[in-house]
């Protein structure tokens, strides 16, 4: 087949033709020549594309390169008035006569299949795990997929972004919007607090449960390509977020009693030395610990320093540190408040007997005091304060248990 351009700009003119052309395909039409020169079109076609129809000669290659003899696709442009669209198109190669062809290009008033597309978008958005939502910009929600209502406990009539933030929500509002204006999206990490759904007592101020979403951000915009609201795509990280709290609980903390482990006491002692602050270190060592455990039992033992420790993390709770340093040793950075602190642990931790199912026993301790100089690592300042305790119970050894502790039974 010949494609002579001499011959095409006649059968334009032909009524005959274009009567052809039409029942064939009955949408908006634009005639190109095989070489890809736009030889008429209809108003419908100008209407909808525009000067974006000179792109068309690219998307449609293989068939003006004789490749193919239809093509059936999507179509996106820019309208004149700068906004993105999507038409769907029909090109088609027709034979005019033995001598000459045009490729016709039909307009649509959508995408092609858009029906099927959105119904298959909705399911998608149904049965997603993922939580998903349309909000407007005061954080009001429009609409919430289905695992967004069961995660959230609520439809989205009861929900508003902003108002389960808390804290800190005008700020990330602010952020928020700015974002979607200059980006047209903002991709994080966000925290809600939602009043637990298991909660009959009615009070507002009961527990609420956290939930943490990796969400992406979409601007919604008007016609003006200004931003009315924005949908979100969310995915509740709210487990995983709480197995790396587990997890780095168990990696700082003492397994037995639950106080910060020898790893953090370092950490601390690292961050005071660093801000050059002087930091008092007590050193405690259980007086005749190995033989409570020779006497009752290993398991009383771990009960004992069990309740040892929760004597310490009370008496330091609101402004001292405490660890588990090893065995029956620990170590406290006191209160600043206390002006004796080895004074203050003999009378918060040891002046009262423990009862530890039915034994009430004495349970006493030496202490050894030192004070970490800036700069000073948290090794030297804990191997000087153990010293000052080693002097201290060779000063005075315990007169609260014998040789081999005693206890009576609690009434």
């Amino acid at each position: 087949m010949s494609h002579d351009r001499a011959v095409l700009p006649s059968v334009t003119d032909d009524p005959d033709v274009y009567r052809r052309v039409f029942a064939g395909l009955g949408h908006g039409l634009l005639l190109l020549s095989p070489a890809g020169v736009i030889l008429d079109v209809n108003d419908a076609d100008l209407g909808e594309v525009g000067e974006a129809r000179e792109d068309l000669a690219l998307l449609l290659a293989d068939l003006i390169a004789g490749e193919c003899s239809e093509i059936r696709t999507n179509y996106r442009f820019m309208t004149r008035g700068g906004r993105s669209r999507t038409l769907g198109i029909t090109a088609r190669m027709i034979d005019l006569d033995d001598q000459s062809s045009v490729v016709a290009v039909a307009f649509e008033p959508g995408p092609v299949e858009v029906s099927q597309v959105r119904a298959r978008l909705a399911s998608i958005v149904e049965a997603t795990s993922d939580l998903i939502g349309s909000f407007i910009l005061d954080g009001s929600c429009r609409w919430l997929n289905p695992s967004a209502e069961a995660v959230l406990g609520m439809t989205s009539v009861n929900f508003n972004l902003f108002d389960a933030m808390g804290e800190g929500a005008e700020s990330f509002r602010r952020h928020l919007i700015t974002a979607l204006i200059d980006h047209g999206r903002w991709v994080g990490e966000i925290e809600i607090r939602i009043a637990d759904r298991n909660d009959q007592s009615g009070d507002r101020s009961s527990d609420r449960r956290e939930i943490h979403l990796a969400a992406n951000v979409i601007a919604d915009r008007d016609s003006d390509e200004r931003v009315t609201g924005w949908t979100l795509v969310g995915h509740d990280f709210t487990e995983y977020k709480a197995l790396q709290a587990t997890l780095a609980h168990k990696a700082s903390h003492d397994t037995l009693t639950g106080l910060p482990n020898r790893a953090l006491l370092n950490d601390r002692l690292a961050e005071a030395a660093v801000s050059g602050t002087d930091t008092t270190v007590v050193f405690v060592d259980l007086d005749d610990f190995k033989a409570l455990n020779d006497t009752f039992g290993h398991e009383f033992g771990d009960d004992a320093l069990i309740d040892v420790a929760s004597r310490i993390a009370a008496a330091v709770r609101h402004g001292g540190f405490a660890a588990r340093f090893g065995g029956d040793e620990f170590v406290v950075l006191p209160d600043p408040s206390w002006e004796d602190p080895v004074a203050e642990l003999e009378r918060l931790v040891f002046a009262e007997p423990f009862t530890i199912g039915p034994i009430i026993i004495d349970i006493s301790g030496r202490m050894g005091i030192a004070t970490a100089s800036p700069g000073e690592s948290a090794s030297v300042v804990i191997a000087r304060a153990d010293r000052e305790m080693y002097r201290a119970k060779r000063r005075r050894r315990s007169d609260r248990l014998a040789d081999r502790p005693t206890g009576r039974t609690a009434d």
